[in-house]
């Protein structure tokens, strides 16, 4: 900041999707000014500690020279490169780059309870589970937690049942036995990875296993691991991190979250010329100030809001509505494949409707 005494300092972070493996992306971190600028012969050095760009100016004499110095060897510490663009006299632009960067379903707020007595699984949405153990006992454990909830529990005994299951049922979040017959856990936590909508689907690991070793393998492989025996308190630490929380800004309100259809709407009476004209108006808006970021960046709060409100323009256009609940659904569960599909959709959808109220 004290080297920019006019004009601005912008911070933007954006990321690249990996084509090879969608579970991961490549993510930018970029800082511009439109300060002085660094000359092309000393940005090879401005990175080496105690070096600056201009020792003559006041600000610099302020410094030590050890903050480019610090960014990079943390950089590259993450597996990640640091490198600068500059022009003398209109500024500069430092860019981090940390490829293949796995994509997390962990939520990004965590408002974690401190008092074990009081869980209720109510806290969160109502959400679809998929519990898989080949013991009955352990089964009827879980199902016995959520009775009185508001969630919709799925089981399987083994995990061919459990990707069969999942497939045709869809959850939100999945606890896996490890060790089970005709397909233990790690193969079908294999299998559930390469189904195209499940690349980051949370899979918990349920194990009695008390090996480190082991123990580190799973919190590597899964979603997230809980150790027989377990109770209520160790399941809701786990369901903290993925279920969106009531009243949460990213909960889903025009879609059912128990994933079943939502009802036939009432016949809508043509639009007028007025309405049509409002219509397009707000589409051309939508695709030309809100869609290429959406498109670009395919961030979960963004992507949802701007379902919304597609949904809440297309009123009498029941293709744009139900364009807006698959677009906020897939949003919802980090269907990443189909929501990339969907958000590539928007510009036809436009046109189609155009024409159509034309």
């Amino acid at each position: 900041m004290k080297f920019t005494e006019r004009g601005f300092v912008k911070i933007a972070a954006t990321w690249e999707t990996n084509l090879e493996d969608r579970r991961r992306v490549h993510l930018i971190f970029e800082v511009s000014d439109s300060g002085v600028g660094i000359p092309p012969q000393r940005q090879s050095v401005i990175f080496e500690p105690f070096v600056q760009a201009d020792a003559a100016r006041d600000a610099e004499r302020q410094g030590t020279g050890l903050g480019l110095s610090i960014v990079k060897r943390l950089t590259e510490a993450m597996g990640g490169t640091v490198g600068v663009e500059s022009t003398v006299g209109r500024g500069s632009t430092f860019r981090v780059h940390f490829p293949d960067v796995e994509i997390s379903a962990k939520l990004p707020i965590s408002d974690r309870q401190a008092d074990d007595k009081d869980v209720n699984f109510d806290d969160f949405l109502p959400a679809r589970i998929l519990v898989v153990d080949d013991n009955a006992t352990n089964r009827d454990l879980i199902a016995g937690m959520f009775s009185r909830s508001q969630h919709t529990l799925f089981f399987a005994e083994n995990g061919r049942e459990a990707v069969d299951m999942m497939v045709r049922e869809k959850p939100e979040i999945v606890f896996m036995d490890v060790r089970m017959p005709s397909m233990d856990g790690r193969e079908a936590l294999l299998e559930i990875r390469q189904r195209q909508g499940f690349e980051v689907l949370p899979v918990i690991a349920l194990t009695a296993s008390s090996l480190l070793d082991e123990e580190n393998v799973m919190r590597r492989t899964f979603s997230g691991y809980i150790r027989k025996p377990f109770g209520r308190r160790q399941i809701y630490d786990e369901l903290i991190h993925y279920l969106p929380k009531q009243g949460s800004i990213i909960a889903p309100e025009s879609a059912p979250a128990n994933g079943t259809a939502l009802p036939d709407a009432p016949p809508v009476a043509p639009l007028g010329p007025a309405e049509a004209t409002r219509l397009h108006r707000d589409l051309q808006r939508l695709l030309k100030d809100r869609w290429p970021n959406v498109r670009d960046s395919l961030a979960i709060g963004e992507t949802t809001a701007f379902a919304r409100e597609v949904s809440a323009i297309a009123a009498g256009d029941p293709a744009l509505e139900e364009y807006g609940r698959d677009l906020e659904r897939y949003a919802q569960t980090f269907s990443l494949i189909e929501l990339e599909r969907k958000v590539d959709q928007f510009p036809k959808l436009v046109e189609a409707a155009t024409q159509s109220k034309s």
